[in-house]
């Protein structure tokens, strides 16, 4: 771009950017380390892992990436994991807990579907034997058991079993992954996760609900059922603005068409309608959750809905250290 002020006393410029724009999220070196892929251990994406100075509870934080966009790219894959460190890890400083970041892609691809949407753990991402995309919720799993090497090495004994966070797509992750691995998850906190969280039910008046609606073809997706002794084992805390109009259920990136009609006709056309028969699922499964909607928020984190996460992950961690 050329600009000439020769026969000019000012000059207005407007500058376009087409693409994907991320901040940099400087971090500390001493603190964060990047572990590459790592195909015989079982991950073909890397992780970003943070570690306080002081490590008292020997769990690990789990907050899965989500860059809002379609990308491949490894700088950007980068730099959306680091400001996702910095915005998590203050918590893990204060919950005194080691803090790992998956650099999961979105793949674009052809067809209905906009792309592969491996953050919100779709059923496209179960279903895909295309490496490297092959089901990263067990690539997930490998990470967090490489992390904990990792860990063992600076003499940080850390629990198989993970705490989890995340928001929108990430939330989204986080409810899926634990109702798929309850036996690896101890609390999830999900907020707004794509207009409706994965529920424990394999059928509603008579009609299955299969995977990311309910659970009733884990079996397809899996290659085996339902676990309710463990899933009955994890602390779900689910939270939302009671003003968010964010529903990936209309997006076929997230959900089928066929999805979305299920989902309209048995819980609700809108999110709060969805919030309330979501709740009463888990409650009539008898799982450890709790559900709350913001006043006055919409898809945002609020600084309430933030100091709710750390205390109820401060609870669950007591209870553990109680026991």
């Amino acid at each position: 771009m050329e600009i000439d002020l020769q026969n000019a006393t000012s000059v207005v410029a407007l500058l376009g950017v087409k693409g994907p724009v991320l901040s940099t999220c400087h971090l500390d070196p001493d603190r964060v380390s990047t572990h590459e892929a790592k195909e015989a251990a079982g991950f073909q994406w890397p992780y970003l892992l943070f570690a306080p100075e002081i490590v008292r509870a020997h769990f690990l934080l789990g907050v899965p990436n989500n860059t809002g966009f379609a990308t491949t790219d490894p700088d950007l894959l980068a730099a959306n994991g680091a400001c996702t460190i910095k915005e998590w890890e203050g918590l893990a400083n204060r919950l005194a807990m080691p803090l790992l970041v998956p650099l999961f892609p979105r793949p674009a691809i052809a067809g209905e579907a906009e792309n592969l949407y491996l953050h919100a753990l779709t059923r496209a991402s179960l279903m895909n034997d295309r490496p490297p995309y092959t089901r990263v919720d067990l690539q997930f799993i490998a990470m967090i058991d490489d992390a904990r090497h990792v860990l063992a090495d600076r003499n940080i004994r850390i629990s198989q079993r993970v705490l989890l966070t995340g928001f929108s797509a990430s939330g989204t992750f986080v409810s899926r992954f634990a109702m798929l691995h309850p036996d690896r998850v101890l609390a999830i906190a999900s907020g707004s996760p794509g207009g409706w969280p994965i529920i424990p039910k394999a059928e509603d008046k008579g009609v299955a609900l299969p995977y990311p609606v309910g659970i009733a073809d884990l079996h397809t997706v899996m290659g085996h059922s339902s676990n309710f002794p463990a899933l009955r084992r994890v602390y779900w805390y689910y939270y939302m603005g009671a003003e968010d109009r964010n529903d990936s259920v209309i997006f076929r990136d997230s959900f089928s068409k066929d999805d979305e009609k299920l989902i309209f006709s048995h819980f609700g056309a809108n999110l709060q309608q969805r919030w309330i028969a979501a709740e009463t699922a888990y409650k009539s499964s008898r799982l450890k959750a709790h559900f709350k909607l913001y006043p006055a928020v919409g898809h945002e984190v609020s600084n309430e809905m933030q100091a709710d996460i750390e205390a109820f992950l401060t609870s669950v961690i007591n209870q553990q250290h109680a026991q």
